[in-house]
């Protein structure tokens, strides 16, 4: 568990990732172009999937823009034994516009490599 680390800077991969292969939604999309999704200040690990995994305050985040990695939340105990689990893995990260928010690994990259 952990491919980013506490402190890393990661980038939002947002097009052609705001849903999953298994047809799971990865944030918000109303009001979105192809580049941008809603994060979550709440993402309840412990019941993805279903109809309210995203809580609280949102964001709206670019594809592109920078983030600073907070912790790992751990990944969805239903999709854990699946062979790509590391996607569903969710992070809590600072946004650029300093809100602490949620978001799965499939939608963030190291910046840096």
């Amino acid at each position: 568990m952990g491919v980013f680390k506490k402190g890393e800077v990661v980038r939002f991969v947002i097009i052609d990732k705001k849903v999953t292969d298994e047809g799971f939604s990865s944030g918000g999309t109303g009001n979105c172009g192809k580049d941008e999704m809603y994060i979550y200040q709440k993402f309840y690990v412990e019941n993805f999937p279903s109809w309210n995994d995203f809580d609280g305050p949102s964001t709206k985040i670019k594809h592109g823009s920078y983030a600073l990695v907070l912790k790992s939340l751990g990944i969805p105990w239903k999709l854990a034994m699946t062979s790509n689990s590391g996607i569903y893995e969710v992070y809590e990260v600072l946004t650029s516009k300093l809100t602490k928010r949620c978001i799965l690994s499939l939608n963030i990259e190291k910046a840096f490599k």
